[in-house]
């Protein structure tokens, strides 16, 4: 054996004329079997038009939100009252469309005012399970989206599952209206307008405790006839808006803010807007004797 990697092998050649030994490197009849190999592997591709399957040993670690199917991603509860507010609840779906059996480990939402609770932890090949998700939105006025997540076993840091509830929860007073345009105003002028504090879902709501003015030329005053001021609880709840006239030329633009003082009712608001024209003087342009 000749340990300088100078192996050889001898050829031999027949032809017409006779015999003939050469001398060919054992490197290059190895070089030759792997070509040959890899040219029948391509080969293979060409005609089938695909490699050769390889079985995935990590197939049944695919995605669960791949193989748990949820009849909607969404609910929207649409514009619901402070009392409905208190205590929501829809039911989504779960379907496990895999051969196995896919486990939930662990949930969260983005918000403490929402829950989500599931039947059973294990969802059974073929089998449905329904999700609840709960919300408590008292106290919270306007549009609202929450989250709701769910992990399996098979899950890493980002949640397989995620299911999204929206809303706008509505005040349960309404004002009309919400904006005053008194127009062109005079200087000491004064011009009134009617404001009301209207119950939405027809149940009674307590009156205001604080009316606050924005503008040093505003003024509210109440309609209390008919209002049980001990009580303070109504259906309709009348105000009267003044404004008078700067002398100064200028435009008013300000609001009038109810506040309730209650944290189950939202603070009410008006726009007040209009324009001073200001003290008009006649100047003659030239004097004639």
């Amino acid at each position: 054996m000749d340990y300088t990697g100078s192996w050889r092998h001898q050829v031999v050649v027949q032809g017409e004329i006779g015999q003939s030994k050469v001398t060919v490197p054992s490197k290059y009849i190895l070089l030759l079997v792997i070509t040959m190999t890899v040219l029948g592997a391509m080969a293979l591709v060409l005609r089938d038009g695909t490699w050769p399957a390889v079985s995935d040993p990590h197939s049944s670690c695919r995605r669960s939100s791949e193989i748990l199917i949820r009849d909607s991603d969404s609910y929207d509860f649409g514009d619901i009252t402070v009392r409905q507010a208190e205590a929501l609840e829809h039911l989504f779906t779960l379907t496990n469309v895999s051969p196995h059996a896919v486990r939930i480990v662990r949930s969260s939402s983005t918000c403490g005012c929402a829950a989500v609770s599931i039947e059973s932890d294990v969802i059974p090949s073929g089998g449905t399970v329904p999700v609840k998700v709960s919300a408590n939105w008292a106290n919270r006025f306007g549009p609202r989206t929450d989250k709701v997540f769910l992990w399996t076993e098979n899950a890493t840091d980002i949640p397989d599952i995620s299911l999204t509830i929206l809303g706008n929860v509505t005040s349960p007073v309404a004002v009309e209206p919400s904006l005053i345009d008194f127009g062109t105003v005079m200087p000491d002028q004064q011009i009134t307008r009617c404001v009301s504090l209207i119950s939405v879902d027809g149940t009674r709501v307590r009156l205001p405790d604080r009316i606050e003015t924005r503008g040093k030329d505003v003024r509210v005053t109440m309609d209390s006839s008919g209002i049980d001021e001990e009580v303070m609880d109504i259906f309709r709840a009348n105000y009267t808006v003044t404004l008078t006239g700067r002398r100064s030329r200028g435009a008013e633009n300000s609001e009038v803010v109810f506040y309730y003082g209650a944290p189950d009712q939202p603070d009410s608001r008006v726009a007040v807007v209009a324009n001073y024209p200001g003290a008009i003087r006649a100047t003659p342009a030239s004097v004639f004797l």
